[in-house]
């Protein structure tokens, strides 16, 4: 692939502009945290997702029909998008373990939250607007 500046330079080969995004899937059949997180080998658990993909912006974790919770005590800082894998929201439920946050999302950031259903938040009105 050859790229030509207006300056007159030639620049040649391939190169990659940026990171691309990973794909990373919870739940179902064979699940374990031993596995790549692929939909083929998904992981068993959110904290492995999130630990793995889910700080990197513009990553992926679906997440397949089930209850799951996340036990860290201030919340993932939820960078990916995250999806659930199921026909309604009412399907994929992640829960606070315990008295935690579940999640914590920048706006900066970007996230989307689609087809989860989050319970176990104490106080959403306190939000960070770092």
């Amino acid at each position: 692939m050859n790229i030509i500046l207006k300056a007159g330079c030639i620049l040649a080969g391939a190169f990659a502009l940026s990171a691309s995004a990973a794909d990373y899937y919870v739940g179902g059949d064979n699940a374990s945290d031993d596995n790549d997180g692929s939909a083929a080998a998904p992981f068993e658990t959110l904290d492995k997702a999130f630990a793995t993909g889910g700080g990197t912006k513009g990553n992926n974790i679906y997440v397949r029909a089930g209850t799951y919770s996340t036990n860290q005590q201030y919340g993932y800082d939820l960078k990916a998008n995250l999806i659930g894998d199921a026909e309604t929201r009412d399907e994929v439920v992640i829960q606070s373990a315990g008295n935690y946050r579940t999640l914590r999302m920048n706006a900066t950031d970007k996230p989307t939250v689609t087809k989860v259903t989050i319970v176990g938040c104490t106080d959403i009105s306190k939000v960070d607007k770092g």
